[in-house]
């Protein structure tokens, strides 16, 4: 028997072949395989990146969805503030929201009002991303004490071919 060391002696030298690893590691005894074929791991490589891309596009679309009625959601508190203030009498004031509807970037204004003319616009609030109002500029104005207002309004925030949409009746609901 040689003294060779069994990482470098063949099948065919050793005295005992179960001591020595075979010389191809994917066949065992008796020819079965172990591992996986290059077919098989392109396989499932593919149909991983097939439900990856599906779960960023559903998620895509969530978070633009939450986000418009996260939006939705603050003008709605804008306005019942707006409308709590002009029951109160604030200031001795009417107040209401001016929606614009800009070419840059849409924003509203939180104001207050003796008139109906002149307002004092005491917040402006941008909406996010690529988000606008459907509608041009309105304001939404409640009166003093009541709180109603005069006519309707349906508020339309939109972005990306989705739509949130705000109402605001003559008896001052909001929703």
């Amino acid at each position: 028997m040689s003294l060779i060391p069994a990482d470098r002696v063949g099948l065919s030298q050793a005295a005992d072949a179960d001591c020595v690893a075979p010389a191809f590691p994917l066949l065992a005894k008796g020819g079965q395989r172990h591992g996986f074929s290059l077919v098989e791991a392109l396989l499932t490589i593919a149909v991983l990146a097939v439900i990856g891309v599906g779960g960023v596009a559903y998620y895509r679309n969530y978070a633009k969805t939450s986000e418009l009625e996260e939006a939705r959601k603050s003008i709605i508190f804008d306005l019942r503030q707006a409308q709590a203030k002009a029951i109160a009498s604030e200031d001795a004031s009417h107040w209401g929201i001016r929606f614009v509807n800009a070419a840059g970037s849409d924003y509203y204004e939180n104001f207050s009002t003796t008139d109906y003319i002149g307002r004092t616009v005491k917040e402006t609030i941008y909406l996010p991303g690529s988000m606008t109002f459907a509608a041009p500029t309105m304001d939404v104005i409640f009166d003093r004490l009541h709180g109603t207002t005069n006519p309707n309004r349906l508020i339309t925030i939109q972005s990306e071919g989705r739509a949130q949409d705000i109402t605001v009746t003559t008896n001052g609901n909001i929703y």
